[in-house]
């Protein structure tokens, strides 16, 4: 398991590289869909639709354990 100081960086960068490779960022509802299809968990959906910005929900997604295992 990997330390809660860890966990943060890396959920910092699944927030923050998204935008540096592009600035035109996708709908994170969308994001979800075509990455995860059906396999999305509805939490992961909830996480991507209530995102404060597009880069936090793909970050979100990047950074769910559903994402992880593909």
């Amino acid at each position: 398991m990997a330390p809660p100081a860890g966990l943060a960086t890396r959920l910092q960068l699944a927030m923050s590289v998204p935008l540096l490779l592009r600035s035109d960022l996708p709908d994170p509802r969308v994001f979800v869909q075509s990455t995860l299809g059906d396999r999305a968990p509805k939490i992961v959906r909830l996480a991507a639709k209530a995102a404060e910005s597009r880069a936090e929900g793909i970050g979100l997604v990047l950074d769910s354990p559903a994402f992880q295992r593909l």
